[in-house]
């Protein structure tokens, strides 16, 4: 196992690197950067696959494959034992294999990185631009904290860029047997609200609608839309305990993101595919404020739809105008570092 002092530094050297081609790659499109690109990424994923107990989540999922584990197939459908149904069989699966805890964090690291390398590829992205993006807003706070988050945010983004419904609904169910419940939710509700219009008009009423409803959402509202059993394990945890304050800083960022966009695409017109994932972060927005009262709601929801941000940077700076291109992605890579400064300054 890895220690912090290894992998703290580690994480920032291979960042730099990261950086380094993917403003190489701004200049000269090859092919082989976004290739050296990946392979960057394997060895970060494959990094802190072996962190060891001083990260916050190693030691929630020791005791969710400890119990699994002893309970066998008879414990997976017990909702007071932590981690969804299919997670549970995951577990069991991989304990019959590898009967090693470490399987569960090197198959969850693979499992983000071949997603995140399907999605770059689907839209038809740059991986190396797509990779600073998702590193520094994303890796150390998922990956690297919450494995079955960052599996089934990948999994929703995938659904958001499919066409067909089924394709939609198969990987809601994916995502929400396995590795989060709330995987679904965000899946449905894009498909639902896909045909509002991304204007600032929008943005700050959803905001309205949104600070207005957080008063009447606290953490009783779960006891209607989850099982007891569960609800119950949350009572006095911070879980449920939040504060405006602690949402602010994701708001500020979609509300970033939103500005650059804006910018970005001006004059240009958005296929139906890139709309879909533009919009989703306005509605983070709305879900991070209406739900500030229940922290893991707000959290998990409003970042359900904020994981799209890395790659609509990339498509708003494709998007750009030619000569502008090197500056604005410079703000974003500016932007990424300070978001990787704070992340590795917590661990």
């Amino acid at each position: 196992m890895l220690e912090k002092e290894i992998i703290s530094p580690a994480l920032y050297l291979l960042w730099v690197f990261s950086i380094a081609v993917a403003l190489l790659y701004s200049i000269e499109k090859h092919r082989i950067l976004d290739d050296f690109s990946k392979i960057i990424a394997f060895f970060t994923f494959g990094l802190v696959a072996f962190r060891s107990d001083e990260f916050p989540d190693y030691r929630e999922y020791l005791e969710i494959y400890r119990i699994t584990t002893e309970n066998g197939l008879f414990g997976i459908f017990n909702l007071n034992l932590h981690g969804e149904i299919g997670f549970k069989l995951i577990i069991l699966f991989l304990d019959r294999i590898f009967d090693n805890p470490l399987s569960i964090f090197l198959i969850s690291a693979f499992a983000s990185f071949v997603l995140l390398i399907l999605v770059a590829k689907r839209l038809n992205l740059s991986f190396s631009q797509v990779w600073i993006g998702y590193f520094s807003f994303f890796f150390l706070t998922k990956d690297l904290g919450q494995i079955r988050y960052s599996v089934a945010s990948l999994l929703v983004v995938y659904a958001y860029i499919l066409s067909g419904i089924y394709g939609k609904m198969v990987f809601a169910i994916v995502a929400s047997f396995f590795f989060q419940y709330f995987s679904f939710f965000p899946i449905l509700v894009l498909r639902v609200i896909r045909g509002i219009r991304y204007e600032w008009s929008v943005i700050f009423g959803l905001m309205l609608i949104a600070i207005g409803g957080s008063f009447f959402l606290s953490f009783d509202f779960l006891t209607f839309i989850g099982p007891e059993k569960i609800t119950d394990n949350y009572y006095g945890t911070d879980y449920v305990s939040g504060s405006i304050i602690n949402v602010l800083p994701a708001v500020f960022r979609s509300l970033l993101v939103c500005l650059f966009v804006s910018y970005s695409v001006r004059g240009h017109r958005l296929s139906a595919i890139e709309h879909d994932l533009v919009i989703a972060i306005p509605v983070s927005i709305f879900f991070y404020v209406v739900f500030w009262q229940v922290p893991i709601v707000s959290q998990r929801i409003g970042g359900f739809f904020a994981s799209v941000i890395p790659f609509v940077l990339v498509i708003a700076v494709q998007k750009t105008v030619n000569n502008l291109m090197l500056f604005l992605y410079f703000i974003l890579c500016a932007a990424s570092f300070n978001a990787l400064y704070f992340s590795v300054s917590y661990l």
